[in-house]
Formats: structure tokens, C-alpha cells, sequence
């Protein structure tokens, strides 16, 4: 699952106290005009069980990590 739509299936608010960031900060990551850094990737990775994995977020996006 790519981390968009992790997030709009567990709410904004939900994303920002489980990844420890604002709900700002998701609104970006939703709107996919950031990119949350390496460390706080694996950190997402982490806290979906899997379900959203570092390297998905960054090749959505053309980087790598």
C-alpha cells in the first residue's frame, strides 16, 4: 500500500499520532508535495507492520532513499 492511501484510510489525525509528526506534515505526505527523510520512513515502515515499505514511498516518487 503506497502511503497516500494509508493514510486516508486511517484519517490525518490517526497518521500524525502514529508516525509522531503534525497533521500538517501528513497533509504533505498525502498531497505528495513532500517526502518523509529515510529515518522516519523506516519508522512509517515500522509502524504499519509493513504495510507501507520504504521503499514504495520513495519509488512512487522516482527517488530512491
Amino acid at each position: 500500500m503506497n502511503l497516500p492511501d494509508y493514510i486516508k484510510t486511517i484519517g490525518e489525525k490517526a497518521a500524525a499520532t502514529l508516525f509522531g509528526v503534525s497533521v500538517y506534515t501528513i497533509r504533505s505526505w498525502r498531497q505528495r508535495a513532500r517526502l518523509p527523510r529515510p529515518a522516519k520512513a523506516v519508522e512509517i515502515e515500522q509502524a504499519t507492520g509493513g504495510k507501507v515499505k520504504v521503499a514504495d514511498i520513495y519509488r512512487e516518487a522516482g527517488q530512491s532513499p
